[in-house]
């Protein structure tokens, strides 16, 4: 299972993400068809590009 989050805050700290991660398996928020999720394997941040800025 792959989870995108859009607009993540800026100053967003690796133990945030790996409790967030944590929570989300404790309380079976997904159940895949596979069924609950018992492990995480990796998380990362990207930020789009800007490939241009209109002048204004």
């Amino acid at each position: 299972m792959t989870l995108n989050l859009n607009n993540p805050r800026d100053n967003l700290t690796a133990a945030e993400v790996q409790n967030a991660m944590d929570q989300i398996i404790a309380r079976n928020v997904f159940l895949t068809s596979g069924g609950a999720l018992v492990s995480k394997v990796s998380a990362q941040t990207a930020r789009p590009n800007v490939l241009f800025e209109e002048a204004s």
